[in-house]
């Protein structure tokens, strides 16, 4: 379906002159929205989201809650909350679940459409909690884009809008809405449409004789599959309509999806639903048609309605289920049955290894080649980890990292080692054009007394955090290790400090030949001893790791070409090298910026090059290499910095756009 086209049906249209926000004055029919969540981010962002959007001719107007006892007082203050966004994790891990439970029991709103959002993957809601509460929808913060936002509150407030029409209409409708109960909160889908025969039945006070079917396939090859049937029907469930004894049933249910429409027939009707994701739903009743008045025919679209929205809320606790203890990409365990199964390990009294493993150079793979060879990767690196760690009793994913759970009895080091040894075996990832062996960091920590699954977690990631800051390649957690962590926040923040008062400054190392005559220099950024106590190294991971690395790096260009500006003026002609990082050079603007600065200050390219390590020649055609190449073909030079403490291979090195080898002296220290 086509954007205009979904826009029209759903009468939901966007006007600039629209306006939402708590000190905006609003019209009476507003949609009233709460926010909850703590993190301010998150409501600007909701308020910037919606601030033109209205849904059948209705603007919204926003309410906002910072923690679940002020977003109870906003449900206590009033009763026409349209939906509620609601963070999971607030004042504790469960505090938006529990919000959940007050709502639907303390304060007995049925009524409000429920949206839970967690920026934390893996605080999924339990199913039993979906199954009382009717919630609507679940999202993780990162995946809730525009399209995505405001197609769930488009479908809550359709769904609030018909409970609320619902909650207007004659007697029948008390058999309505306990059945949307039921259905809602429902897991299984065979189940829910045996629920949603009874409740037909029940409305068009009738006996339960019809069958609930749904699309299998698309287009006019779509087969109508019998999900559940009722009375003399009943044998033939997970069967085509066709199939069925009597033929004028899969007719009238293949017109009902073909035209999208309910019919009503003098002795049968077929109500034809949709769910938000698209899927047709049919639904057969044998009904006398006088029992269909003009009332019962708008509580039967009502009914429609909410039983594609039933379907499609049975079809997300499952998902999310899935999602929570499944990583989609590998098929291995989350961080989530992680927690789960090393609680109850730490309650019985075993204490066992905690291990996160990171791909090094991953995020420099998912860059340039995207997720699809990205997927590839971590796919392969997960089975390795199965194949080589063959007694470890868990082997799960959290994001970019791997966590193995190994037996406190045995040695973690052995087992490590054991990994790097098979990696350095194992065969280039298939389908993909990654040729170098992957290489891993390790943080490791093994569990206390006092420990708790997410305290290990937390700990193996500083020693992972503490390898990175030294530069080795595994570390053992040790309590002292949360100092270097407050330490490089407290870094991150000095730099951010300093480069916005221009306090950095570069020196400049002479380059000399084989006579010791000048030939250039290579760029150093120095910080003020006075602000900054770190050497160049720690403040360039800091700048990595607190997304100051772009600003960094190309303040140091223009330190640099401007110094060299400067000698040319004075009748030097020196040749700059500049250091750059491998997020720089994915940086989707790097090419223009640098194009721009050598313009502005009329630079020679000629004279200029760009140090880079080999983390940047994961493959000679990657898209960073490719920006190199593009600065070669300028006039620029590419030095390799380092070389031989990455891949470390000659014939690998033959086919790098470099120029000039820069061999780090822990690679010829050996050498007399």
């Amino acid at each position: 379906m086509s954007a205009t086209m979904a826009a029209a049906e759903t009468n939901t249209t966007m006007h600039d002159d629209d306006l939402i926000d708590d000190e905006v004055e609003q019209t009476d029919d507003a949609w009233h929205i709460l926010v909850i969540d703590d993190d301010e981010m998150v409501h600007t962002a909701t308020r910037f989201a919606l601030s033109a959007f209205t849904h059948q001719g209705r603007p919204l107007k926003l309410y906002h809650a910072y923690s679940a006892e002020e977003a109870l007082e906003h449900f206590n203050a009033r009763n026409d909350i349209a939906v509620a966004f609601i963070d999971v994790v607030m004042e504790s891990e469960m505090a938006g679940l529990h919000l959940v439970d007050r709502i639907r029991n303390e304060i007995n709103n049925t009524r409000t459409r429920l949206i839970l959002r967690t920026g934390q993957p893996g605080y999924a809601p339990e199913a039993e909690v979906v199954r009382r509460y009717d919630i609507n929808d679940y999202h993780e913060k990162a995946e809730l884009n525009f399209r995505r936002l405001t197609t769930s509150l488009i479908s809550a407030l359709r769904a609030y809008e018909q409970i609320d029409m619902l909650e207007r209409h004659r007697d029948g409708l008390q058999v309505l809405i306990e059945g949307l109960g039921e259905m809602f909160g429902r897991r299984a889908i065979r189940q829910l449409a045996e629920g949603v025969l009874r409740q037909l039945a029940s409305l068009l006070r009738v006996a339960t004789e019809g069958v609930v079917c749904v699309a299998e396939g698309e287009g006019e090859n779509a087969e109508m599959m019998v999900l559940a049937a009722a009375g003399s029907l009943t044998g033939f469930v997970e069967r085509p309509v066709s199939e069925l004894p009597i033929s004028r049933i899969g007719v009238l249910v293949k017109r009902a999806m073909v035209e999208r429409q309910t019919i009503v027939e003098p002795d049968a009707i077929v109500l034809h639903t949709m769910t938000p994701s698209g899927r047709d739903v049919c639904i057969y009743a044998a009904a006398d048609h006088r029992s269909v008045d003009p009332t019962n025919l708008q509580l039967l679209r009502v009914f429609g309605h909410n039983v594609a929205l039933a379907f499609e809320n049975a079809d997300l606790v499952e998902r999310a289920e899935t999602l929570a203890y499944v990583d989609s990409v590998t098929g291995l365990p989350t961080e989530a049955r992680y927690t789960e199964m090393v609680s109850h390990d730490l309650a019985t009294g075993r204490r066992d290894w905690t291990i996160l493993v990171e791909l090094m150079g991953f995020r420099v793979i998912a860059a340039a080649y995207g997720l699809e060879v990205g997927d590839a990767v971590l796919r392969a690196f997960g089975a390795t980890l199965r194949y080589a760690l063959p007694t470890a009793r868990f082997v799960g994913r959290r994001r970019r990292e791997f966590i193995i759970v190994l037996d406190g009895a045995e040695d973690p080091w052995a087992a490590i080692q054991n990994l790097r040894q098979t990696l350095a075996k194992s065969a280039p990832v298939e389908g993909t054009p990654i040729e170098a062996a992957l290489q891993i960091r390790v943080g490791v920590v093994r569990a206390q007394d006092d420990a708790t699954a997410m305290g290990l977690l937390s700990d193996a990631s500083v020693a992972l955090f503490e390898a990175e800051d030294t530069r080795h390649d595994q570390v053992l957690f040790a309590p002292q290790m949360m100092n270097g962590m407050r330490d490089r926040l407290e870094l991150a923040g000095k730099l951010q400090e300093t480069l916005r008062h221009n306090a950095l400054s570069l020196h400049f190392q002479p380059l000399l030949d084989i006579e010791r005559r000048p030939l250039g220099a290579e760029a150093l950024l120095r910080a003020p001893p006075d602000l900054i106590h770190a050497s160049t190294p720690q403040i360039v991971r800091a700048a990595e790791q607190s997304g100051l690395i772009i600003e960094l790096g190309l303040w140091v260009l223009h330190a640099a070409l401007s110094w060299q500006a400067g000698q040319l003026a004075r009748g030097h002609a020196l040749t700059i090298n500049v250091n750059v990082s491998p997020t720089q050079l994915l940086y989707p603007t790097f090419r223009s910026e640098v194009e721009t600065l050598f313009k502005a200050l009329q630079a020679d390219p000629k004279l200029v090059t760009l140090e880079v390590t080999e983390e940047v020649f994961v493959e000679p055609d990657s898209p960073a290499a490719k920006v190199l190449g593009w600065f070669r073909e300028m006039g620029g030079k590419v030095a390799l910095d380092d070389f031989g403490t990455g891949y470390s291979s000659l014939g690998y090195l033959s086919r790098m756009p470099v120029d000039i080898v820069k061999i780090d002296r822990s690679f010829v220290a050996s050498v007399e």
